[in-house]
């Protein structure tokens, strides 16, 4: 039994990124440009600060459920949680970046 982020490396998933003429290097930069401008909607319309919160913490959960999906399922369909996962962690990508630039932003415009 691997972990998911093992499996990703063996498979290829994070070398994808970076190579611009694979369809799935478009899909991940999408998945985190989503992320990306969810997180930028939810930190500019949210009231209370929990709310900041929400979409990473939902992006963990959905962490763990791949990760759970790839410790249980054997086979070649152990391929769908592990593409789940890394979609959830391009999400969960774009929404830490959101957030570092708008706390860098705010404190270089705040001082």
């Amino acid at each position: 039994m691997q972990l998911a982020i093992v499996q990703a490396a063996e498979v290829g998933l994070f070398q994808v990124p970076f190579f611009p003429w694979e369809v799935l290097c478009w899909i991940f930069w999408a998945f985190f440009a989503i992320g990306g401008l969810l997180q930028w909607l939810v930190l500019k319309k949210a009231r209370s600060g929990w709310a900041a919160w929400v979409l990473p913490g939902l992006l963990v959960l959905g962490l763990l459920a791949g990760e759970i999906g790839c410790q249980t399922i054997t086979g070649w369909e152990r391929l769908a949680p592990l593409f789940g996962w890394w979609l959830c962690l391009a999400v969960l990508l774009g929404v830490a970046a959101v957030t570092a630039v708008r706390a860098v932003r705010r404190r270089t415009l705040g001082s």
